[in-house]
């Protein structure tokens, strides 16, 4: 190959690693701390006042979901986390277990 081969497939590239190394995100980064202080019984209110922010809405409009989505990447790692609280028809959380939440990757649902 010639030289302004080389420099051409170097170029190419230089130009895919800066592209592939990039970062994406979705949703806003929450503390799991925070999810794990939410208790049967507490008020939507109550809910997002302790996690900080208004839930995302990944799942629809539906007032007895309440949903935080946090997911970042690059091209060597994938970050997820999300927390689902469901909501009674009074508006209070249920469905949290004795022990509480754990911080998991298998999306379990609460």
């Amino acid at each position: 190959m010639n030289r302004i081969t080389n420099i051409i497939i170097a170029l190419a590239i230089f130009h895919l690693i800066a592209i592939e190394t990039g970062c994406s995100s979705i949703g806003r980064e929450f503390d799991f701390a925070n999810a794990k202080r939410i208790k049967n019984g507490m008020s939507r209110e109550e809910v997002i006042e302790i996690m900080g922010s208004e839930p995302d809405n990944i799942e629809g409009d539906d007032p007895g979901k309440l949903v935080w989505l946090s997911s970042s990447s690059t091209s060597f790692t994938l970050n997820m986390r999300r927390v689902r609280f469901n909501l009674d028809e009074n508006g209070k959380v249920y469905g949290i277990p004795k022990d509480g939440i754990e911080e998991s990757s298998n999306f379990d649902n609460y």
